[in-house]
């Protein structure tokens, strides 16, 4: 398969060899430890944007008591796992599986509705 891929690429150079030069230059690119760690600050840069705009949604919500998401026969108690994380100072991606289980039910017929 690679072979196949390779023997395209060099069938593709010969027609532009533009192309060729655009292909060493991501080459480079990708070997470059400056791109590479640029790359990196963006994507923690943009997840921590997108966490901060979670967390302010989740703070525009008007909580009612008992206010639940129930995705098939579990429910989150949202509310609780909201405090308990607003309490501690961290993200809800950071909960390890015990904690984020303590927020977790299961949904028993004719109860919890």
């Amino acid at each position: 398969m690679r072979k196949y891929r390779d023997e395209l690429s060099e069938e593709l150079y010969k027609l532009d060899p533009m192309i060729k030069k655009a292909a060493e230059k991501l080459k480079k690119l990708s070997d470059d430890q400056e791109v590479k760690n640029e790359y990196k600050r963006r994507e923690g840069e943009m997840a921590r944007i997108r966490e901060e705009r979670i967390i302010e949604e989740i703070k525009s919500l008007d909580f009612d008591d008992g206010v639940y998401a129930e995705p098939g026969v579990y429910r989150v108690r949202v509310r609780d796992l909201y405090n308990y994380c607003k309490e501690r100072g961290i993200p809800v991606g950071s909960l390890n599986k015990n904690e984020a289980m303590m927020f977790v039910e299961r949904k028993v017929e004719g109860k919890n509705e």
